[in-house]
């Protein structure tokens, strides 16, 4: 397992050549309007299949844990 946090120029390297075997997101309840694409590398669209998701008391889901499946091109 390799745990990636920021760095999206290296995160965006992974995602480019279909590296990642699962996807951990973290939902804040936040809306900053601006920021960069989580999957702007992609090379066409892919199908995630949902495997886990929890809520912190603050609202903040922990992870949402999804698995890429076949790359749609």
């Amino acid at each position: 397992m390799l745990l990636a946090h920021g760095g999206d120029t290296f995160i965006d390297a992974l995602i480019h050549e279909n590296l990642p075997d699962e996807y951990l997101l973290f939902i804040h309840p936040v809306a900053i309007g601006n920021g960069a694409g989580l999957f702007s590398a992609l090379r066409g669209p892919i199908r995630l299949e949902h495997v886990a998701a929890s809520t912190s008391p603050s609202g903040t889901m922990i992870p949402i844990s999804y698995r890429p499946g076949e790359v749609n091109r």
